[in-house]
């Protein structure tokens, strides 16, 4: 699956959420631990509350690809977290997950840097319409890791 992330007003997006029928899934706080690997990878430990998933993701057309999203057990993420909350990369966000049309919408506060909106859709079609519901052009896009801002 490819995100596609752009600065955005989030009462904007709301507004448009709220006429095109998205459906809230929920609203969750947590903090993102990064390491940028020389092979151009990207990964991500995100701390919800006590829950840990890791994210790999791959730099691709003005977005990302999620190579890989999974949760981990406590005994592999209390080997993991102490190794990336080391680092310098670590952000405090705030997201709001909403659903249409079987694409992911996430709005997402990032202390420091602001409101964002990232869309993940299933298609290129999808993405063609979000992107026109919205208003996002491939101008618009972050290339960019919230860590790389």
């Amino acid at each position: 699956m490819t995100e596609y992330k752009a600065k955005y007003s989030h009462a904007k997006a709301r507004e448009i959420l709220d006429e095109i029928g998205a459906v809230f899934i929920k609203k969750e706080q947590h903090d993102d631990f990064y390491l940028k690997i020389d092979n151009g990878h990207i990964y991500k430990l995100q701390k919800n509350g006590d829950d840990v998933y890791l994210t790999i993701l791959s730099q691709e057309d003005g977005g990302f690809i999620v190579d890989m999203h999974e949760y981990l057990p406590k005994d592999t993420s209390d080997i993991l977290l102490p190794l990336f909350k080391g680092n310098q990369y670590v952000l405090r966000k705030t997201r709001e997950l909403y659903s249409w049309k079987g694409s992911k919408i996430e709005l997402d506060s990032v202390e420091k840097y602001g409101e964002f909106i990232e869309f993940y859709p299933v298609d290129g079609e999808a993405k063609l319409e979000l992107f026109e519901k919205f208003g996002v052009k491939e101008t618009d896009l972050v290339t960019k890791s919230y860590f790389s801002l």
